[in-house]
């Protein structure tokens, strides 16, 4: 089965991050937790992590493994953007998924 850790950075009080992250959960809500290490970074909450992953809009979601990393920029309004991300990394909608 494979793994693939995504990293969903926002800022506070955004319109566009409060918006990725309502898409993120509802395409995560299609596989199976144990595929997908996910994960909702704050910007101001996290400085290191932002400088270290490169941040500097928001909403932007990484996929930090398998390697090599993918930046995302935007609202992630666009679903197939993401989900082929996921298929290309091997991971499938869980069993009975629409």
């Amino acid at each position: 089965m494979a793994t693939i850790e995504l990293v969903l950075y926002v800022s506070p009080q955004s319109l566009a991050c409060a918006r990725a992250r309502r898409v993120m959960h509802d395409i995560l809500q299609r596989y199976d937790p144990r595929q997908i290490d996910y994960r909702v970074c704050d910007t101001t909450e996290n400085p290191e992590a932002t400088a270290q992953d490169r941040i500097i809009f928001t909403p932007t979601l990484i996929k930090r493994s398998p390697p090599p990393n993918v930046w995302v920029l935007g609202d992630l309004t666009k679903v197939d953007v993401v989900t082929d991300l996921l298929h290309l990394c091997g991971v499938v909608p869980a069993a009975g998924a629409r």
